[in-house]
């Protein structure tokens, strides 16, 4: 849902039509009917090929009916694409789908940078804000928050993005894009809307407009989720070999999910079985195919195959030039289509295409840290005011903000950090906690989107704004409490305490609610620096969040034994009993404060190293317990 991005956030917006190659090509789309030779057999092979050096170009993962779980046929996929801002030029059936039971999606769909649905087997073509193409070995694992945290006790996880499983050791997420299956249940299903968890109740299949919905059974799950709590997720992208590849798709605007991957850095590769798939129908048949796949000067190619192996479509795929190529879905979902007519197919109705639109707008790129951000609705120039505006909802969403929208009286109110901005369509009002500031222009509809100046950004959020009249570039520098939190705790794990304890003050003047920052100032006030009182009052702090979090009630309690103030630690420390009756710990503390020089109760002190050595104790412990009843 939200993206990691670096410390320094910039925002760069670039005008034109750019090319990095000469395609040789007269048109943005071409279909063409290349004459190849595969193992000394000359073949021919109708192909559209798509000229990404265009900037104007896009190619897109486009659900059917623009929703996951339902289907149709290629050509209102691609036709569903036409719009004010572009026109749909070309399309291939995509990912693959449960084509003979509930039409499900089975691979991966991302669109505009939003991932709609996952899968963990095969691999996937992708395009970058950069119009760059590729193919990669891509997995994507869904991590959860509750309270803006996302360590345990406050983070959960889920399987995949709109689809129904019915096994009962599930756990499912729902947004608005989800259109599938919903079958009667009795899994307890979590609504968050707008950043918030709203409802919790067993058998809903209610999808929030605004936000999204876990449904599950598993319980450990479920009891990271309270009513009130802010809930979010974000998704952490592998490679089979578990290494991380966040940054890769940081600026990734498309993906589908297919494979195996056919041509990979000009190789032949077509190793199906390693990349997850038994089927024989795709590890050693011969079957009808669907293409997809690149050249070096960065145009695409797309074609269908009749009665191939995957290892002859690599051989082919090969052979037209592509240097990275991949296999879709196939068979009856085989389908092409370019310039009003088909050119295979039609096939069966499938639930996803992957589609080639050219702008009909010089295209504005809005980039984050180095990494293009993607909207449903473009941004534009207002020429009445000469000023770049951008979908108010995504480049605030992108910056951390909760987004909230008041139908009767078209008002909007965003939230960031303690930070409360209200304002209303058609108004060039601002409230900012409270006080009235003025842009330049009113907020503005287009397209079923709110559209703000991108200046306002900095007004309302801090930073700088940059102007590079050669290039055209606005750049935008706004410092983010993730990023400040990241390097604050590559401090804390290298053992920089100084440096960390800064960093960590920084990030409370930007959150004062970040719980990690808290826990690990307790941490350094009480064991580094042994100021039992700044300790004292982090640790008090963490808990208001959770009373129940063990861990940090031992390190109160523990921190109030140090500060000799016996009694509160005797309190906090048979709390901790209460929270954790098996454990040794509450009952030594205890013991400590008891028989200490300033309390000196021997006999309750006796009873509590007692039963501190029937939970079990360390050697030292011990030792130390057993001394202090034999000597008293």
């Amino acid at each position: 849902m939200k993206k990691a991005v670096g410390l320094i956030l910039c925002v760069v917006l670039v005008f034109g039509n750019l090319a990095f190659a000469d395609s040789g090509m007269s048109k943005p789309v071409e279909k063409k009917t290349e004459t190849i030779v595969v193992d000394g057999v000359t073949k021919t092979v109708t192909v559209v090929w798509a000229d990404l050096t265009d900037k104007s170009v896009r190619i897109n993962s486009v659900a059917a009916k623009d929703k996951i779980g339902q289907t149709a046929p290629l050509k209102e996929i691609v036709d569903s694409v036409n719009s004010e801002q572009e026109t749909a030029l070309a399309g291939i059936n995509g990912t693959f789908f449960s084509a003979y039971t509930d039409m499900q999606a089975e691979g991966t769909i991302l669109s505009d940078g939003v991932v709609e649905h996952i899968s963990n087997k095969g691999s996937m073509f992708t395009v970058d804000g950069s119009n760059h193409a590729d193919v990669i070995d891509g997995r994507m694992f869904i991590e959860g928050s509750t309270q803006d945290q996302w360590l345990w006790p406050f983070n959960w996880y889920a399987w995949n993005i709109n689809h129904y499983y019915g096994s009962a050791d599930t756990v499912m997420l729902f947004d608005k894009d989800y259109d599938g299956p919903k079958p009667t249940h009795d899994f307890t299903a979590v609504k968050v809307e707008k950043g918030i968890v709203t409802v919790i109740s067993v058998g809903a299949f209610d999808i929030p407009s605004e936000g999204f919905l876990v449904l599950t059974k598993n319980q450990n799950v479920l009891d990271v989720f309270k009513l009130g709590y802010t809930a979010d997720y974000r998704i952490r992208y592998e490679n089979s070999d578990k290494e991380l590849l966040n940054s890769y798709f940081e600026t990734v605007r498309t993906g589908v999910g297919a494979g195996p991957i056919l041509v990979k850095d000009g190789v032949i590769i077509a190793d199906a079985k390693s990349e997850g798939f038994t089927e024989t129908k795709i590890t050693e048949n011969k079957a009808g195919r669907s293409i997809i796949g690149v050249r070096q000067d960065g145009v695409v190619g797309m074609a269908v195959l009749s009665n191939v192996t995957v290892l002859e479509a690599a051989e082919i795929a090969k052979a037209l030039g592509m240097v990275d190529a991949i296999n879709l879905d196939g068979g009856g979902s085989s389908a092409l289509y370019a310039s009003g007519s088909y050119v295979a197919g039609p096939g069966r109705n499938i639930s996803n295409a992957v589609v080639v639109s050219q702008l009909k707008q010089p295209l504005i790129t809005i980039m984050l840290n180095d990494a293009p951000l993607f909207f449903d609705a473009e941004p534009f120039v207002e020429k009445s005011v000469n000023r770049t505006v951008v979908p108010l909802r995504g480049i605030a969403e992108a910056l951390g903000a909760q987004v909230g929208w008041d139908p009767a009286t078209s008002s909007i109110t965003l939230t960031r950090y303690g930070t409360v901005i209200k304002m209303k369509m058609g108004s060039n009002e601002l409230d900012v906690n409270g006080e009235i500031t003025i842009m330049d222009m009113p907020v503005t509809k287009r397209l079923g989107r709110s559209f703000v100046p991108v200046r306002v950004i900095t007004d309302l959020f801090g930073g700088e704004v940059g102007w590079d009249a050669t290039t055209k570039t606005v750049s935008l520098k706004i410092e983010l409490v993730e990023d400040v939190l990241a390097s604050a705790n590559s401090d804390f794990n290298s053992k920089n305490y100084t440096a960390a304890k800064q960093t960590y003050e920084k990030v409370l003047d930007l959150d004062s609610n970040q719980i990690t920052a808290i826990k690990n100032l307790a941490y350094i006030h009480n064991v580094v620096d042994k100021n039992y009182a700044r300790a004292i009052g982090y640790y008090e702090k963490a808990r208001t969040f959770d009373k129940n979090d063990s861990a940090t009630l031992g390190g109160l309690a523990w921190t109030y034994y140090s500060n000799t103030d016996y009694t509160k630690a005797i309190e906090a420390f048979t709390s901790l009993n209460e929270l954790t009756p098996d454990a040794a710990t509450g009952y030594y503390g205890i013991a400590l404060c008891y028989s200490s020089y300033s309390v000196q109760n021997v006999e309750q002190a006796k009873v509590y190293f007692e039963l501190a050595l029937e939970k079990g104790l360390n050697d030292e412990q011990t030792k130390n317990a057993q001394n202090y009843i034999s000597s008293h």
